[in-house]
């Protein structure tokens, strides 16, 4: 009866390790984690430093393309994420989501690609600036390749079907 136990206690905790599992994965592939690292990459300039909302806010006015694309990007994740469920939704989402991704990545490039005097340079050379844009990388990396996933799964799904008009 002992044996019996300790073998229904440990098909438990393998249950739940696997639902800790699940939940973190749900959680690294979810786009609010996505956009709050997005958000709050810590900038490393010369004389001010600050985040990444900061330097898409000021450059807001300016039409700076970073920021157009950076808020392109969060706007774009938002409103798919509040996005009603419809029936293209399994092959519509994943491609809103990837280029809403896409554009945040764009957003960080051309930042800095266009700093031709090198002001924000510090950030790649100081421990937290780039710990956050290692986080950032990651999430971005795992929240692109699940929308990949469920695209491709979706295009399975769906090829056998025809569409009623």
């Amino acid at each position: 009866m002992l044996v019996f136990a300790v073998m229904l206690g440990a098909a438990k905790g393998l249950v739940i390790k696997k639902y800790d599992y699940m939940k973190t994965i749900n959680f690294i592939t979810h786009p609010y984690p996505v956009l709050i690292s997005f958000l709050f990459l810590l900038i490393s300039g010369e004389h001010l430093g600050g985040f990444y909302i900061m330097y898409l806010l000021i450059g807001l006015p300016h039409a700076a393309i970073h920021s157009i694309l950076g808020i392109f990007g969060v706007i774009i994740l938002l409103l798919n994420k509040a996005w009603a469920n419809s029936e293209w939704n399994d092959l519509i989402k994943p491609i809103i989501n990837i280029g809403g991704a896409l554009l945040l990545i764009g957003s960080l490039f051309t930042f800095f690609y266009n700093d031709s005097v090198q002001y924000n340079v510090a950030t790649f050379y100081q421990l937290v600036p780039q710990l956050c844009l290692s986080v950032f990388i990651l999430l971005f990396f795992s929240f692109f390749v699940k929308n990949i996933y469920i695209l491709l799964k979706a295009v399975k799904n769906n090829n056998g079907h025809k569409a009623t008009a």
